[in-house]
């Protein structure tokens, strides 16, 4: 990639969402484990090189979120080589700065009116992850469901 950002999305349980830049810049405030099925949340290791650390409480995420300001904290070099190391970390990344947990996506579309579509075919947490409990588990608290739909206006 030598032009263009690398974004994250943020979705909010009232179908809005917005984009989160993810450059040695964007501030750390970790997932939290009691927010996504199956409470397994990885974050990158700054102390050891492509090195990650699994989560095991929200008090843990919360203090590697006080240690850490910013990804480029986490990374090392100049702010080239940092964003290429967000770039090849982007899930652990985009753990570190709370993009939103998903479940598999399987198709997106863009409508012209910006909506973002996107069509999910799993929502069952795996050994990388599990997805945001807010937007992926019913009203009433039951599990994903595979093929459910999320619509959400992503802000430009």
């Amino acid at each position: 990639m030598t032009e263009g950002m690398l974004y994250g999305a943020k979705f909010y349980p009232d179908g809005t969402g917005r984009w989160i830049t993810l450059n040695p810049n964007t501030p750390v405030y970790p997932v939290l484990l009691s927010q996504v099925l199956g409470n397994n949340v990885t974050l990158p290791n700054p102390e050891i090189v492509g090195g990650a650390v699994k989560i095991d409480n929200d008090a843990r995420a919360i203090a590697f979120g006080k240690r850490y300001r910013t990804l480029g904290d986490l990374y090392l070099g100049n702010y080239i080589e940092k964003q290429g190391a967000i770039l090849i970390d982007a899930h652990y990344a985009a753990n570190a700065a709370r993009i939103t947990c998903i479940a598999r996506p399987e198709d997106t579309d863009v409508a012209s009116d910006g909506t973002l579509y996107i069509a999910f075919t799993s929502g069952s947490p795996g050994s990388s992850g599990g997805p945001d409990k807010d937007i992926f588990t019913g009203a009433n608290g039951e599990s994903p469901i595979s093929g459910r739909f999320i619509i959400v206006t992503i802000v430009v």
